[in-house]
């Protein structure tokens, strides 16, 4: 599903008007992960400690990405 959304990104519908070869599915996800880690540093740097935010941050990760053991030995 994400990869049909990403024929709407602005820099593939200019290629697509422009009738250049499209960009790649995967150079699209890597440019849009760069894109939101530089939106959420800019943002993190406004607050006025920005180190205990990160910290904080750190921990919820911690509780909702946890690791799950797989099945496979």
């Amino acid at each position: 599903m994400f990869d049909h959304c990403l024929l709407l990104h602005p820099e593939q519908i200019a290629r697509i008007e422009s009738k250049l070869p499209a960009y790649t599915v995967g150079s699209l996800q890597r440019k849009s992960q760069m894109d939101v880690l530089l939106e959420f540093i800019t943002s993190l740097l406004e607050f006025p400690d920005p180190g205990d935010k990160l910290k904080e941050l750190g921990e919820l990760i911690k509780d909702v990405f946890q690791l799950m053991p797989s099945g496979k030995r």
